[in-house]
């Protein structure tokens, strides 16, 4: 804290003293208008009035903070509080007001395309939930507005007499619209996921923990995507396989040639579960394919929900006290 001095009767510096003890020396006739006071360190001494009319940010003590995470500039903290921007190049450190929430989800919404810096819980979890509440009613707004603008008979033509979407039965009127509002939907999608992540990476970043766990999760999630395409791409071969080599088709019906016919008799028709042939099912549950959905689709899946855990885990942690290597904690500015 900043301390201040003042002369006596005798011209001697008395002190330290903060300067609400001067205001309280003043304000009980110790001291008068006259006294002549001087902060610490400084070399010009003023009269007791003129320097407890001078502005509070003048007499504050300024605190390194840290670097700017964009350019490095290095940071003051006044009355305990980072600036909200960058005083070099502009970059916003944190909201106005840290404690209001619609005013850390704009923060978030702002910093959509910035990977760099640090985002503190507050921020982080204003903008899960308004990002659930804009999605809900953004979903709403699209239902309503499919049924504003679909006739009575393009909503009685929506499900077939078998109970089964038919859009093949809706007017062209009817089928641009409701395509329209999914575009609408999925553009809104995308446009929110990507502060959700960008924002989600400063929080790791403001725990110290680094953003390529965001990047370990989704490559594994598309590891696992592949992993599935390629068991099914493998099963399919493997069923072809079978089918080629232990099934026959006769008058348009496919048999087990291991189920030979006796005079008389029918051969067993694979037919009947006509929905999936028995060759598929075997193709399936071969060895290959079955290794291949182990491997490359159900462990990389399991190990990107137990990266998502962890990151839950991670946003629900306090802010890290003072600067890290990501720039400085808008939270608690200094260690």
């Amino acid at each position: 804290m900043k301390t201040y001095y003042y002369l006596n009767e005798q011209k001697e510096p008395q002190g330290p003293h903060t300067l609400d003890e001067l205001r309280a020396l003043l304000a009980t006739g110790k001291l008068t208008e006259n006294t002549l006071a001087a902060p610490h360190g400084g070399s010009k001494w003023v009269p007791l009035p003129v320097l407890l009319a001078e502005p509070e940010e003048q007499t504050t003590l300024q605190t390194p903070a840290g670097n700017c995470p964009s350019c490095e500039t290095a940071l003051q903290v006044a009355a305990g509080r980072l600036p909200e921007r960058c005083p070099a190049c502009g970059y916003r450190l944190r909201a106005t007001n840290p404690n209001d929430l619609w005013q850390s989800f704009m923060l978030a919404i702002r910093k959509t395309f910035v990977l760099r810096g640090r985002a503190t819980r507050m921020e982080f979890w204003s903008f899960i939930l308004f990002s659930i509440i804009l999605t809900f009613a953004i979903q709403t707004i699209t239902q309503i507005a499919a049924s504003l603008m679909m006739s009575p008979t393009d909503i009685a033509s929506l499900t077939s007499h078998h109970g089964e979407f038919d859009p093949e039965r809706l007017s062209a009127g009817a089928t641009v619209a409701m395509t329209l509002l999914a575009l609408v939907y999925f553009i809104f999608n995308i446009l929110i996921t990507i502060p959700q992540i960008t924002v989600t990476v400063r929080r790791l970043h403001d725990v110290g923990r680094s953003g390529k766990w965001i990047l370990a999760h989704f490559l594994l999630i598309f590891i696992a995507i592949g992993g599935l395409i390629g068991y099914f791409a493998t099963a399919f071969a493997e069923s072809e396989r079978i089918r080629d080599t232990e099934y026959v088709q006769v008058d348009g019906r496919w048999y087990n040639k291991a189920d030979q016919p006796t005079p008389g008799e029918m051969m067993v028709s694979t037919d009947s579960a006509p929905q999936i042939h028995e060759w598929v099912l075997q193709g399936l549950r071969a060895e290959s394919p079955v290794r291949i959905l182990l491997l490359g689709g159900v462990l990389p899946m399991g190990l990107a929900g137990l990266i998502a855990l962890y990151i839950l885990v991670l946003c629900f942690i306090d802010s890290r006290r003072g600067a890290n290597r990501y720039g400085p904690s808008s939270k608690y500015p200094t260690a």
